[in-house]
């Protein structure tokens, strides 16, 4: 996915949508189904940050510094 859409706007779209599940569209649930279904949703966003967010990190960083980071 992050190929076909490019891995910046993969990665806003899931911080986006991770926050606004999590911060408006809870709040506004009036039943137990609505409030699961969004937490699905930021579920799936969530999940989509970190990979994303990693291969952004591999794609702007030279080999030699990413060594260097991990000793």
């Amino acid at each position: 996915m992050a190929d076909r859409y490019g891995t910046r706007s993969l990665f806003a779209y899931a911080i986006l949508g991770f926050i606004g599940a999590s911060s408006v569209l809870c709040s506004l649930c009036h039943s137990l189904t609505q409030f699961a279904i969004v937490r699905f949703v930021q579920g799936i966003a969530g999940v989509m940050m970190v990979p994303v967010g990693r291969l952004a990190v591999l794609k702007n960083c030279d080999k030699r510094d990413l060594v260097n980071a991990i000793a």
